[in-house]
């Protein structure tokens, strides 16, 4: 039997890790499907603000209120789970024209520093809101800026697990030579 034959089981040191990775997956697939959930609450506010508007002949405050907090979690929510697809918008023209591994690895240090700068300014956001109430449902205001510190906080830590992934070569002719390998997207 051969010595990679033989070792079948991770070492504990290295299943911590794994586990940690697992955790984030999970957080970030249930910040998907609260996000597809909420996605689906601002089509039946909508649906629901039209009709008491234009079949009772009158108005109400709320549900434009809810749906607002709907969108915003549906934009923030998602964001470590496409972050981890490489799916979110970023300017391309530099890697483009000027493909390095020191480029890619730069962008990468550039887009975690970003997105713990923005989760930062988020926290410190909630923190002074405090007492602010909105005005039609009475909700905390800090209530809207959870979902972005949350999903900034994600964006951070799969971006740096992008950073400390490993890297491949690809084979000549191939397109995206020195990406980043993320057995989760191939």
């Amino acid at each position: 039997m051969t010595a990679s034959r033989q070792r079948l089981r991770p070492r504990r040191t290295e299943r911590i890790p794994a586990v940690f990775w697992g955790a984030i997956r999970r957080t970030e697939d249930a910040g998907e499907l609260v996000a597809a959930l909420a996605l689906w609450g601002i089509v039946a506010l909508v649906f629901f603000q039209v009709l008491v508007r234009y079949v009772l002949l009158t108005g109400l405050s709320w549900p434009d209120e809810l749906a607002r907090y709907f969108h915003i979690a549906v934009v923030f929510l998602a964001l470590g789970a496409v972050t981890r697809r490489q799916q979110h918008i970023r300017i391309e023209y530099f890697r483009r024209r000027l493909r390095s591994p020191a480029l890619d690895r730069l962008s990468l240090l550039i887009e975690v520093g970003a997105a713990v700068v923005l989760a930062g300014g988020a926290m410190e956001i909630i923190r002074r809101l405090g007492g602010f109430r909105t005005p039609a449902m009475e909700m905390p205001l800090a209530l809207f800026f959870f979902p972005t510190a949350f999903g900034f906080t994600l964006m951070a830590i799969e971006s740096g697990r992008t950073w400390f992934a490993p890297r491949r070569v690809a084979a000549a002719g191939e397109p995206g030579v020195n990406e980043v390998f993320d057995r989760d997207t191939r």
